[in-house]
């Protein structure tokens, strides 16, 4: 992830001189995005054989952020770190004060707002965590 993030403003400096607009930039950052989506999804399809719906993976993780940073990187510096530090806060926030039952333990593994949202979105728990 740090790579792309170090080569995205080379890439978007050469779009540039090509004369490409702001308009097809953000069309080649969307469609970028959902391939790298769709090959994550892919990459998870292979193994079981069957169609799955996993986030987990770096090429899924990365399709998201790419567009984030891709929508925020023109910002101002400053612009930038309040952006940062508001999703710290909001992240920390959510998972010290999370009020539904059996996600309210913000420092153990599958019973945090991070699990509630993997239950929401896919179903299941990652299984694995950061110790």
């Amino acid at each position: 992830m740090f790579i792309v993030g170090v080569a995205m403003p080379f890439a978007f400096a050469n779009r540039e001189e090509y004369s490409d607009g702001r308009s097809k930039m953000v069309g080649y950052a969307i469609i970028r995005s959902f391939i790298l989506l769709f090959l994550g999804w892919a990459l998870y399809c292979i193994g079981p054989g069957k169609i799955t719906f996993e986030l987990w993976n770096v090429l899924a993780q990365l399709s998201f952020t790419y567009l984030v940073a891709f929508l925020w990187m023109r910002k101002s510096k400053k612009t930038q770190l309040i952006f940062t530090f508001c999703l710290l806060i909001v992240t920390e926030i959510l998972y010290r004060f999370w009020p539904i039952a059996d996600y309210d333990r913000p420092f153990i593994p599958d019973q945090n707002f991070g699990s509630f949202i993997d239950m929401l979105l896919m179903g299941k728990l990652s299984g694995g965590e950061y110790l």
